[in-house]
């Protein structure tokens, strides 16, 4: 059935065995799946050339089950990468290293490998008050722009040497954006507001994200 399922493009052929994919500046080849998200797989990669760079890919998920909103994924994907490539000024954004986009079945990104953000972690009580600003100070460079993050939850915050770093920006809005994901059901239902899990669509102002 899972040979059925790649055949048909309903999921991506990740599983060959020394595959070399890509990009503008690095290639690589997949090790073993770590993650999943809404728009896609996570991997632990090998960064051929350069051993001492621990990265981690982001590869689009294309099921084409439901072409129309596969194709909608899509767009959110590109656009992610688009944004976080101009918000590379802000501290505290995890940056892409690298991306491919040459396909709906071959798309990817790289950003370097960092731990999960875990809410009941042994720290001081002031040590957590000053993760929460630094978050809170990236949330705030965004709403100046005019920006809205709108999926803020501790499985999006990630910890690189020490430093917390806010990540997975596909559902990213900045006001000049014409789009409704309600359709998509891509939403956290534990961390949006009560009036977000009604069928109104997904459209909230700034002060929703705190």
């Amino acid at each position: 059935m899972m040979k059925n399922l790649y055949n048909k493009g309903w999921l991506p052929k990740m599983n060959k065995k020394n595959k070399i994919y890509e990009g503008a500046r690095y290639k690589f080849v997949i090790k073993k799946e770590i993650g999943s998200g809404g728009n896609g797989k996570v991997y632990d990669v090998d960064i051929i050339g350069h051993p001492k760079l621990d990265f981690v890919a982001k590869f689009f998920s294309a099921d084409k089950r439901n072409l129309k909103k596969c194709n909608k994924r899509f767009e959110r994907f590109k656009k992610e990468i688009e944004y976080v490539n101009k918000l590379t000024d802000i501290e505290g954004i995890m940056l892409i290293e690298d991306c491919n986009l040459s396909s709906m079945d071959n798309s990817w990104y790289l950003m370097k490998k960092a731990r999960e953000y875990k809410v009941n972690t042994r720290k001081k009580l002031n040590e957590k008050l000053d993760d929460i600003m630094k978050i809170a100070l990236v949330i705030k460079q965004l709403h100046s722009r005019d920006m809205e993050h709108r999926d803020i939850k501790p499985d999006n915050i990630l910890i690189l040497n020490n430093r917390v770093y806010l990540t997975d920006f596909g559902l990213i809005f900045c006001d000049n954006d014409i789009d409704n994901l309600t359709d998509l059901n891509v939403t956290d239902v534990f961390y949006k507001g009560k009036r977000l899990n009604e069928d109104a669509p997904i459209r909230v102002r700034p002060c929703s994200h705190v």
